[in-house]
Order: structure tokens, then sequence, then C-alpha cells
């Protein structure tokens, strides 16, 4: 169709329809190629010179997910922010939702967490009131955004209960959307992986695995083997699942779908580790910690401080000063991005060492005030580990 346009309509509202079609599709079934990007800019262009905020709008948010997808959460910041300006200069409330749906996900990634919780309460403020059907263009599968990146929120700020129950929320609402489910299955299934209910991220995989197997989603075919992977490594089969999750991200790298690499790269870390391999869990860490300052995903910055803390405890020889270090720097950005979560992980691991170096008191010292800001979700893994913890300490 795109070449079967003339001079007299090539450059207007059809062709802008083709490449955005064309586009999306391609993003969808490949993941980011170069194809994906042409089409795309080229929309957008377009759109720019009709002076078409609404299809401007829909193309800039096309263009973060491509992004975010692919990895750039820098690049998907940019797009977030232009989003932005193009909403302020109109009065519509769909654009007003989407906007700060873009720039609370964007924040999240670099690791502003409260500025991502406002942002996405904002968003889902302005679209309660929507149609499910959007008026922005190509947004007919975007309304579960905001609620599963709040889930995600919620529990970097230490409220596990609040963000199980609003993933839950988030998933009824787009169980008939394949492309909608399938998207926030993906990150639906970290949350519970965070939250220690792996029963619960099994049904979840084998759920987001056939929908991506039935509508031919292929980058997340492999993005769903690579889940089952992690799964296999946080139940304790470890050799199998690093076997397999290795090969899963050759083919996830060759999609260009970098929307899970540092989740992924921290279970590989933790999967090598219990088969035996530090060195190379300690090098992936290094290697994972300069893709996220690269990439802007810098969310995940205070857990691989704590993995690379609790490898160098791990090796042979003694570096306890060198891991205490790595403690306390995620120990310290946890706090500046008010990721609670992180900080209670974090201090868990610091404080085992101080009892393991007969300092209980100390570990109390750090442990209780952490763990006694949380209340909620004391079902949840880390905090039935803080609460042995303390409990062990006397």
């Amino acid at each position: 169709a795109i070449l079967a346009l003339d001079d007299n309509t090539r450059g207007g509202s059809e062709e802008m329809h083709l490449q955005a079609g064309l586009g999306t599709s391609l993003m969808n079934i490949y993941g980011k190629a170069d194809a994906v990007d042409a089409a795309l800019n080229r929309s957008l262009a377009i759109a720019e010179k009709l002076g078409d905020n609404l299809c401007q709008m829909g193309l800039l948010g096309v263009l973060h997910v491509l992004h975010v997808r692919s990895g750039d959460f820098k690049a998907a910041l940019y797009y977030a922010e232009r989003a932005s300006a193009v909403a302020g200069g109109m009065k519509h409330q769909a654009a007003t939702a989407l906007a700060h749906c873009m720039l609370g996900r964007a924040f999240l990634y670099k690791g502003d967490v409260s500025a991502a919780r406002a942002e996405l309460e904002a968003s889902l403020q302005h679209g309660s009131h929507l149609e499910r059907r959007s008026t922005i263009y190509l947004a007919a599968d975007r309304h579960y955004r905001p609620g599963i990146q709040l889930a995600r929120a919620l529990w970097l700020q230490g409220y596990p209960a609040q963000a199980v129950e609003r993933v839950h929320k988030t998933l009824k609402e787009v169980v008939d959307h394949p492309v909608a489910l399938t998207g926030a299955l993906t990150w639906a299934i970290g949350l519970f992986f965070w939250v220690g209910d792996l029963p619960g991220a099994e049904r979840h995989i084998e759920w987001f695995a056939s929908h991506a197997e039935a509508h031919s989603l292929g980058p997340n075919i492999a993005v769903a083997r690579g889940l089952k992977a992690q799964l296999a490594i946080c139940e304790g089969n470890a050799n199998v699942g690093v076997e397999s999750l290795r090969s899963c991200l050759q083919e996830i790298h060759a999609a260009r779908h970098g929307l899970l690499i540092a989740e992924f790269n921290i279970s590989l870390a933790q999967g090598l580790a219990a088969v035996g391999r530090s060195t190379e869990a300690e090098t992936l860490i290094d290697e994972t910690i300069r893709l996220v300052e690269a990439n802007g995903d810098t969310v995940h910055m205070p857990e691989l401080l704590r993995l690379k803390g609790s490898l160098l405890l791990s090796k042979p020889q003694s570096h306890v000063a060198d891991a205490e270090t790595f403690f306390d720097q995620s120990l310290e950005l946890s706090r500046q991005q008010g990721a609670s979560a992180w900080e209670l992980r974090t201090a868990i691991d610091l404080a085992s060492l101080y009892v393991s170096q007969g300092q209980s008191e100390r570990g109390r010292a750090l442990l209780a005030p952490v763990f006694g800001r949380f209340t909620e979700g004391f079902d949840t893994a880390d905090l039935r580990a803080a609460e042995h913890l303390l409990a062990n300490m006397g």
C-alpha cells in the first residue's frame, strides 16, 4: 500500500497511517529493527507537518514503548518528555493521561520512585473517566500501563500487598486484549518474583507464554522461555536454569529486546553463584552495572550493588571490607531512590554480616528501623526473612 502511493497522497494522512501501522506491526513481531524506526519516524514527521497533535501523541507513545522494549531507557525518557510538551498544548484528557503515564514509566526506570508514583497516579486519575476505547491514535492497548507500573512503584516503596492487589486489578482489565495482556504480564511476573510467590509466578508465566505463541509476538516468546529459566533458578534448579537463560538471552539480544535484561542478568548471576561459578557471576554483575548506567534503568542499581557485596563475601579469600562498601552504597542509593524494598534486602544482608562477626546489636540497630517502616506484606519473602533474622538476634 505504501509503494502504491502517488505524488498526491505521499506525505499525507494516508501515508502517515500506513507507516504507523507498518512500524507498530513490525515492532510486535520482530522487536526493534531499522525498518521499525524508519516507519515510525516517517509517520511522526508527517504528523508534525500536518499539525496533528493527537497522532503525534500516539506515535510518540509507540516510540517510547519501542525504546523501553529495546532497553534504551534514556531515549524512552526523551520521547516521554516530548509527549508531555505536546500534551501541554492540548486540552485533551486522554492525551494528558498518556503523557503522565509515559513520564511515570520513565521516572521509574531511572529510579525516581516517588516522582514515578505521582505521575502514574495522575495518569490513572485523568484516565479514570475515559472510555475503554481511547481517542489517542494507536492507544488501544495502553490503558494497562500506568496500573502495572504503579504496582512496581508500590513494591519498591514498601507496599507489597498493595502492589499485588494492583497487579491483579490491572490484569483483569486487559484479559481480553492479547497485546496488552502480554505487556502487563511482562511486568507482573517480575513482581511475583519480588514478593517470593513462585507458584503465582509460574501460573502467570504459562499464561504469558500461551498468549505470546498464539498471537505471534516474536520477542515475547523468547522472553517467556527466559522467565521459565528464571523460575527454575529461583526454585533451586540452577544448573538447568542457567543454561536455559543464557540461551534465551542470546535470542533476546538478537531481537534487540532489552526490556528485562537487567532482571534476567540478576537472576543469571544468582544462578551462577548457586552452582559455584562466582567469578562468572561477579563479572556479569559488573557488566550489568555498566549496562544500566549506559541505558538509564538505574532503578536496578541498589540490587546490583547488593549482589556485588554478597558475591564478594562468598569468595574464599576475605573481602569483607569491600563487601561492606558495596552494601553501604546500595543502602545510600536505595534511600535516594525512595526504594524501601531494595533497602530492606541490603539491610538484611549487612545485618547478617554483622551477626556473623558477633555484632548482633549493630545488626539490630541497622535492620530494625528499616523493617519497622513496613506496615503490610508480612507474608512476603523479604519481610519474613527480616523478621526471622531479628528474632534470632535475641
